[in-house]
């Protein structure tokens, strides 16, 4: 008979290395998936913000031609800018296009959602503040 301790360790040594890439992989798919909720969760924070500062915009009688924010202390890393133009001009009112962009870091990456509106305000609409 023949002395098999040898294949026996080789088997378990195999079957460990085969545990260990699969462990590694599973780990790796997680730490993924996990990193990709994070930036999920910021695009969606990024999406409220804007909605909320075009809100904001949007009660307004005049708008800056440009200008630029942050959203303070209790959203460190999202900043916003807005650019206003003005699309239709009567006697009455002024049509305005609002293009707000929000920026902010994901993944190390810079990051950037846009939204754009178009308002009605009254007289006069736009104006180059400094």
């Amino acid at each position: 008979m023949k002395n098999n301790h040898g294949y026996i360790l080789l088997e378990a040594l195999v079957g460990v290395a085969i545990l260990s890439i699969v462990i590694v992989a599973a780990l790796q798919s997680v730490a993924a998936g996990l990193a990709a909720v994070e930036e999920i969760k910021k695009q969606s924070i990024a999406v409220t913000l804007a909605q909320k500062e075009m809100e904001q915009l949007g009660g307004r009688d005049a708008f800056k031609a440009s200008e630029s924010g942050d959203f303070g202390a209790d959203w460190p890393g999202f900043s916003w800018s807005q650019q206003s133009a003005v699309v239709q001009r009567t006697n009455f009112y002024s049509l305005i296009n609002i293009k707000l962009r929000v920026a902010y870091k994901a993944r190390g990456a810079d990051r950037s959602l846009s939204l754009e509106s178009l308002f009605v305000t009254r007289q006069p609409a736009v104006q180059n503040w400094n």
